[in-house]
């Protein structure tokens, strides 16, 4: 979920972007320290029980080691260590885990960072504490020792959930599409040599890992985030339409969402924006709904205005009017569709390169609930509705071409075409995929960042993936989702003479020239060396 989010991101929209946050006020600030001062935030209210517990275990531990320091001390340094430390938990408490390398690693640089904002006369407990911490189950630690980190490794799951993806998420809003379960909103992109080392690394150590890129709980669906994803081709034209926003709509007299709040609700309504302008008022207000009932749910969950046990309504109910007043502004919503109508076709190419790098690389692919089509859902509850299950089954009863598919896009019927069709050849050839090799592919030619190419290999069968890339720069169509422009671009293929066959069925490809004018961008061919015949 990541990974592939990240790699469909255009790291040269970074000091752009930047730019954009940093004039949203004093409280757009890195998303390191956002997230850090939401950990110290969240250890003094919600988790102030669990703290203090937390506290006196160590400090039971330290005085059966013969360490001396005062509650006052000892809770400064622990709340330090708490708030720099990266990992969801360790596991030294728990003795079935037998490799704890990357534990020690999480917790001495959480020690090195609290080092720094601590003064020279806690360094004595800081060292006592990293000790308590760090000890091993091989090492025997005392009882009191082994409960204390346990007491941790309890605490900073939850605290890392609560403070991160429930509280620093909601307030950092540089580009949202980054902000979801898994991801470090600091890292906007992956290159495509990392996201491969990724895949190869996955392949050697995990091969059954599940590769996920929609849960129950994410922040907003795979499709939004794929189209969130194109602002980043078009940063300074997405930076200027914000600020000509900020300057027509924002709040007049401080009534309505602060420029943080405004930005994150303009991310989200483009994320869930329909394909095709509203088709009645009735529907209008639906969708508005939906979107009050995340800003309410967001607002909270940032900690800024509002929050669960003291809601604001006063800010509350201002943001919930500037909202409904900008969905029933003909001029915005019109600016809106103009928008979807220029960045959507490449965020659904976004979409479906996210599909098919989920159905092909190292792992088992996960479906979640209703992704089979696209999904612009937001928050929970709003990505637990209802699946149209019908509409589905009447889609795959009139399976066409995928090319027909790709023609008539906004149905969504393209992306369940290429889930069927890989899916199927996955349930003929599964050693391909379970313990096939994973090669990551040489790209030639000026256009060479636009594309994500690797062959999967087992038995003398052969299968060349190309996914697109950044696909606003490809000029894609509108209507058919085709390039628009000739694409300078080679796939080196050293040994693997054709034929290939396309399990999209598109027209014979000349494998080495995979993306070319007039076509869809999405190349999944197979090669059999037995000549066996495909199916």
């Amino acid at each position: 979920m990541d990974q592939v989010s990240a790699v469909l991101h255009d790291a040269r929209a970074v000091p752009v972007l930047d730019k954009l946050w940093a004039a949203c006020g004093p409280e757009a600030r890195t998303c390191g320290l956002i997230a850090r001062e939401a950990r110290a935030q969240l250890l003094a209210e919600g988790f102030a029980a669990e703290f203090g517990q937390l506290t006196r275990l160590l400090a039971t531990a330290l005085k059966a080691r013969g360490a001396d320091c005062t509650p006052a001390g000892l809770r400064m340094v622990l709340e330090a260590m708490l708030v720099s430390f990266t990992l969801y938990r360790t596991y030294f408490g728990d003795e079935a885990v037998q490799d704890h390398a990357e534990d020690g690693a999480a917790v001495h640089d959480a020690a090195r960072a609290a080092r720094s904002r601590l003064g020279a006369g806690q360094e004595p407990v800081l060292d006592a504490v990293l000790g308590i911490l760090s000890a091993r189950p091989e090492q025997a630690p005392a009882p009191c020792v082994r409960r204390a980190e346990q007491a941790f490794e309890h605490l900073t799951a939850p605290l890392a959930a609560k403070s991160t993806e429930d509280t620093a998420f909601y307030r950092y809003a540089r580009l949202i599409s980054r902000n979801d379960v898994g991801s470090d909103p600091a890292r906007l992109s992956l290159t495509v040599a990392d996201f491969h080392a990724g895949c190869a690394a996955r392949a050697r150590l995990h091969p059954d890992a599940m590769l996920t890129t929609a849960t129950h709980d994410h922040k907003r669906g795979e499709d939004s985030r794929a189209r969130l994803a194109v602002l980043s081709e078009m940063a300074p034209q997405w930076c200027a339409q914000v600020s000509e926003w900020f300057a027509r709509n924002g709040a007049q007299a401080g009534i309505g969402p602060d420029r943080i709040d405004e930005l994150m609700l303009y991310q989200t309504m483009l994320g869930a924006w329909p394909l095709t302008p509203f088709a009645s008022v009735v529907l209008r207000e639906a969708w508005c709904d939906r979107i009050v009932q995340w800003q309410t749910k967001a607002l909270r969950e940032a900690k800024r205005h509002t929050n669960w046990l003291d809601p604001d309504t006063a800010y509350e109910e201002a943001c919930t009017a500037f909202t409904r007043r900008l969905v029933a502004s003909a001029a915005f919503t019109a600016q809106m569709d103009r928008m979807v109508a220029w960045i959507a076709p490449a965020g659904a190419l976004n979409g479906l390169a996210q599909t098919l790098l989920r159905l092909t690389t190292p792992g088992v692919p996960d479906l979640y609930q209703g992704c089979d089509l696209w999904d612009f859902s937001l928050v929970d509850p709003d990505n637990r509705r209802p699946v149209d299950f019908g509409l589905r089954h009447a889609l795959l009863e009139h399976a066409s071409s995928f090319d027909a598919s790709a023609a008539t896009w906004r149905t969504g019927q393209v992306k369940l075409d290429l889930i069927r069709r890989i899916l199927s050849f996955r349930a003929r050839y599964p050693d391909l995929f379970a313990i096939g090799s994973y090669q990551p592919l040489e790209l030639e030619g000026a256009d060479r960042d636009h594309a994500i190419a690797f062959l999967r290999q087992h038995d003398g069968f052969t299968l060349l993936v190309v996914a697109p890339r950044l696909p606003l720069g490809m000029e894609v169509q509108p209507d058919t989702l085709a390039v628009g422009r000739d694409m300078a671009l080679r796939v080196a293929l050293m040994q693997h003479a054709g034929p290939w066959h396309s399990l999209l069925g598109a027209a014979p490809v000349e494998a080495a020239m995979p993306f070319a004018r007039g076509q869809v961008p999405l190349v999944c061919l197979v090669h059999d060396a037995g000549g066996r015949g495909m199916p």
